[in-house]
């Protein structure tokens, strides 16, 4: 029998693709009725490319945010790779989206709707590359000389510079916004423009609230280290930019993170191949204890 944590697993996930069929379907409806039919099915594939992508970079706000529910089901490890894996399926759709727009389709585009366009293309590649970098492990980190390259920048590289790299998807995702708002279909229908704001705003208010208004209403986190999970393996403590975890590999002892000293960043969490670390909150406990 299937169990309930799996269950919420294949619902999230049937949401999460199945979703933006509605706009899609609502999209290709307008250009099957429109006065302009020639190349049909060109046109219904551009827009797929388009809307598709948009709809799931918002969703990629509410990733960011970590709900406590998402950690739960999925594991955070799975989420991080997931988020930036849809990333790179997503800004390769974009690509076919303004391809297929400029060299099969060639009508009329407003001037604004494609510089839209290509600075949202511009600032998801680079929240691409920098994402597979710092976050995704690929043949290239069997690489000696690569890997200590990238251990090298996630040491040097301040972590609280870092989350501002967060900040890409917003600024892509907004310009993604503005070109499906100035393309034809969208200045046509809006009702159209409706779905598209309500998505970004909805992925927006999750963006404010870990930004903005979390980090002012909760303690601080850390990582605590699962003892029956961990295998002393040492990635947290390779990988951690502060090196403030300790383990003894020799003697096959639990990594320790000192609750008081951790930043809170989650790159150890990121980096545990059995996901034996937890990011939670202080109690008056451990702060007495310390």
């Amino acid at each position: 029998m299937m169990k309930m944590s799996d269950k919420k697993k294949i619902i999230l996930i049937l949401f999460y693709f199945i979703s933006p069929v509605i706009s899609i379907t609502y999209f290709t409806m307008l250009i099957w009725d429109s006065a302009r039919q020639e190349m049909l099915l060109p046109r219904i594939f551009t827009n797929i490319m388009g809307v598709a992508p948009f709809i799931w970079f918002t969703y990629e706000f509410i990733l960011m945010a970590r709900p406590k529910f998402l950690d739960q089901i999925f594991g955070m490890k799975k989420i991080l790779k997931f988020h930036v894996w849809m990333s790179i399926i997503s800004i390769s759709m974009a690509f076919c989206h303004g391809m297929t727009q400029i060299f099969i389709i060639c009508h009329e585009i407003s001037s604004n709707s494609v510089i839209s366009g290509v600075l949202a293309f511009f600032f998801l590649l680079v929240l691409m590359l920098l994402s597979g970098f710092f976050m995704i492990e690929t043949i290239l980190t069997k690489v000696k000389a690569y890997r200590n390259f990238r251990d090298y920048c996630v040491k040097k590289f301040n972590y609280s510079q870092s989350l501002k790299i967060h900040n890409i998807t917003l600024i892509a995702t907004t310009f993604l916004l503005m070109h499906l708002l100035l393309s034809s279909s969208g200045i046509y229908s809006s009702e159209l423009r409706a779905i598209f704001l309500i998505h970004y705003f909805v992925g927006f208010s999750f963006w404010f609230f870990h930004k903005i208004i979390k980090p002012m209403i909760i303690k601080r986190m850390y990582a605590y280290v699962d003892p029956e999970k961990c295998i002393s393996c040492g990635t947290c403590a390779k990988r951690c930019p502060y090196g403030y975890i300790t383990v003894d590999k020799e003697k096959k002892t639990p990594a320790y993170t000192n609750p008081i000293l951790c930043k809170g960043c989650g790159t150890c969490a990121a980096s545990c191949p059995k996901d034996a670390i937890i990011m939670t909150n202080f109690t008056d406990a451990i702060i007495q204890d310390h």
